[in-house]
């Protein structure tokens, strides 16, 4: 009753929310979310991979030189951000890599007083997402539903770190569209009930009108995250 933790107890601590739950939870009860499928991502081995279906991974590591001491794999498809106090250090693409391959800016910052890292894993490519929108009603009024097509990059990673992360291990492709799907919806319900069905399907200048619309909410609800919407 008093909330002091109980020697040996444990617990475990939600990756998508930071909420502490009983060892024994299957579920977080702060957020709703299987614990198993939030757990920080860990190295495997010298391979530094996501989960499936992870829009980003966050790996804090204490021995960054001993990892660099034997060959370290970054997986196809992924790059590491490494950052150390917050600021940038080195890139690492898909590939693998040892202390002599790395780059001068990391192997320059390894050779001073050993610190601790943290390694940003995101997808080496742009990262597509696709939102859909139902059963909304134009100015007729008639139902629509349409789909949206999003590509999007981490842009500053130190920011996203800060602020979508927040301490959490992963950011999944789920909680990107959670984040995001609000802001869509709000701005297509509002463009497609000042518009008739006729409008919207037989007039490109008009859909084109409505994807400019999404474009410049979204572009800044993402650069408050650190991410940048492509197209």
């Amino acid at each position: 009753r008093c909330g002091t933790a109980i020697a040996g107890s444990g617990g475990k601590k939600c990756g998508v929310c930071g909420t502490d739950n009983r060892q024994d939870a299957v579920f977080c009860k702060g957020c709703g979310r299987p614990l198993n499928a939030n757990e920080n991502v860990e190295i495997r081995g010298n391979h530094w991979a996501r989960r499936e279906g992870d829009f980003a991974a966050r790996l804090d590591i204490n021995d960054l030189p001993g990892l660099l001491s034997k060959n370290l794999e970054v997986e196809t498809g992924t790059q590491a951000l490494i950052y150390a106090n917050g600021t940038p250090q080195e890139i690492l693409p898909p590939g693998i890599y040892t202390m002599d391959s790395i780059g001068k800016t990391i192997s320059n910052w390894l050779q001073g007083i050993p610190k601790s890292a943290s390694v940003l894993l995101v997808d080496a490519a742009p990262t597509e997402m696709v939102i859909h929108i139902t059963n909304r009603f134009t100015s007729d009024p008639l139902p629509i539903s349409l789909s949206i097509r999003l590509v999007v990059e981490v842009e500053n990673a130190s920011k996203f770190l800060l602020t979508a992360l927040r301490g959490r291990g992963r950011y999944s492709m789920e909680d990107l569209r959670l984040y995001i799907e609000p802001e869509v919806a709000a701005v297509t319900d509002t463009y497609l009930r000042q518009h008739t069905l006729e409008q919207l399907v037989q007039n490109p200048a008009t859909r084109s009108e409505l994807e400019l619309a999404v474009e410049e909410a979204v572009r800044m609800t993402f650069r408050q995250y650190g991410l940048k919407l492509l197209f």
